[in-house]
C-alpha cells in the first residue's frame, strides 16, 4: 500500500500522485472527506518535503505504515519526519502493514 520497497524517488512520485488525487477529492467533496496524505518514508528528506506539500494542498495529516522496510518507527532516522509533522501541525496516523 505504501510502496516503501520502491526506490526513494519512485516512492515520492507515487506519494505525489496519491496525495494530489486525495486533495482533489477533498476539494470536490469537503463535507464527505478529510484527506490524509502518504509519505515516501524510505527517505526522510523526501518525506519531509512531501509532508510540507501535503499541507499546502490542503491535506489534514498523513498516514504512515507501522514499519518501513522491516524497520520500526523508533529508529532515529524517522525522528526528523515526526518532528516536521509536529512543527507543521500535521498529525500522523499509523497503519499496520508496509
Amino acid at each position: 500500500m505504501f510502496s516503501y520497497w520502491a526506490q526513494p524517488m519512485d516512492g515520492l512520485e507515487l506519494s505525489r500522485f496519491l496525495n494530489d488525487h486525495i486533495a482533489g477529492l477533498t476539494d470536490k467533496y469537503p463535507k464527505q472527506y478529510v484527506g490524509l496524505g502518504t509519505l515516501p518514508m524510505q527517505d526522510a528528506e523526501l518525506a519531509i518535503r512531501e509532508l510540507e506539500r501535503c499541507k499546502k494542498i490542503g491535506l489534514k495529516g498523513v498516514q504512515i505504515g507501522s514499519n518501513i522496510n522491516d524497520e520500526n518507527l523508533n529508529e532515529e532516522r524517522f525522528f526528523p519526519v515526526f518532528e516536521a509533522c509536529e512543527k507543521a501541525g500535521m498529525p500522523y496516523w499509523f497503519t499496520r502493514g508496509t
